[in-house]
């Protein structure tokens, strides 16, 4: 069973193009007035995926001597979702479920990609940052990307700009 877990933390704390201002809240420790999405606007969310990370490995989730105060304000002004269930005990087949939404066998991701392969997540599969982009969002991957490392393959060539 693979440890990975994923996070999607809603909404964002720093958002672009909002239309209104919101009051500071009380006993908010930040002094800074915070802006509010209209009610038309899409979400902003940030979608974390690590390897090996277990459910108890972050503060927020009461780790005992691991502080991640970073990850645990994200969380604690967004969503958390703590079912998750990897796609494949692998990096790289676990990536490619995530991405197009497909069990990794049916997209063709054997195992993993190793650097010097020639090899990649299938250019005729979608991926949900494509599906992202024709919805106007703006994507970023960062980190491991681990679906082909040759030129097609990559983020900026699977939806992410």
């Amino acid at each position: 069973v693979s440890r990975t877990m994923c996070l999607l933390l809603a909404p964002l704390l720093l958002t672009t193009g909002l239309s209104a201002w919101s009051v500071k809240a009380e006993g908010d420790a930040n002094p800074q007035p915070r802006r509010r999405r209209a009610a038309l606007d899409k979400p902003n969310f940030v979608l974390l995926f690590v390897d090996d990370l277990g459910y108890g490995d972050v503060g927020f989730t009461g780790h005992p001597t691991t502080a991640t105060p970073n990850i645990d304000q994200l969380a604690f002004r967004g969503k958390i979702l703590t079912t998750w269930y990897s796609g494949c005990a692998v990096c790289t087949g676990s990536r490619a479920a995530l991405m197009t939404g497909r069990q990794f066998a049916r997209v063709g991701v054997p195992g993993v990609f190793g650097p010097t392969g020639n090899v990649g997540l299938p250019l005729n599969e979608t991926t949900v940052a494509e599906q992202l982009k024709q919805a106007g969002y703006v994507n970023a991957a960062v980190g491991k990307w681990h679906l082909g490392q040759r030129e097609a393959y990559l983020p900026a060539n699977r939806g992410f700009d």
